[in-house]
């Protein structure tokens, strides 16, 4: 925001892009057509304190509280809630990991650029470019999907 960009700056590049989709069980029946009216008559579970895009937070769908998507996807399939929101990433290997059989609901909800972000207080204009250029490198060679495919199961797995 304009605002953040006051106190900090931001790589050329984010890091990753989160997307954020609804999902629901494997066997259930839902129509969904990218528009939320198609989801009225659901509770969808998310996760307390997150945001899922303007779209979503701003709706007025009905919503049961998870404390962590763990939490969430055991609501889902006990069928405290017929659909959730997440990342699918996240959601997907943590359903997997879980033996929970989950399909995510398309078109996605959103889909956001995650950036880090340095102190413009403590002058950190150098390491910035230098976080740019070292991030561009990691990506041109390949390392970069390789860190954030060991991110993503050791995350999971701290679940």
């Amino acid at each position: 925001t304009q605002r953040r960009e006051e106190y900090l700056l931001f790589p050329e590049e984010p890091l990753a892009i989160e997307i954020n989709a609804f999902f629901a069980l494997e066997k259930s029946v839902i129509h969904y057509s990218g528009d939320l009216n198609d989801l009225k008559s659901h509770k969808i579970g998310a996760i307390r304190g997150y945001s899922y895009g303007h779209t979503f937070d701003d709706s007025s769908l009905g919503r049961e509280y998870a404390l962590n998507e763990k939490m969430l996807l055991e609501k889902i399939q006990n069928h405290r809630c017929t659909i959730g929101i997440g990342n699918i990433i996240v959601i997907e290997k943590l359903a997997q990991k879980m033996n929970i059989g989950i399909k995510i609901l398309k078109p996605s909800v959103s889909e956001d650029p995650l950036f880090i972000a340095f102190s413009k207080v403590k002058g950190h204009q150098k390491l910035t470019q230098e976080f740019s250029k070292a991030l561009h490198e990691l990506r041109r060679t390949g390392k970069y999907q390789q860190i954030l495919e060991q991110y993503a199961d050791v995350y999971i797995s701290k679940k």
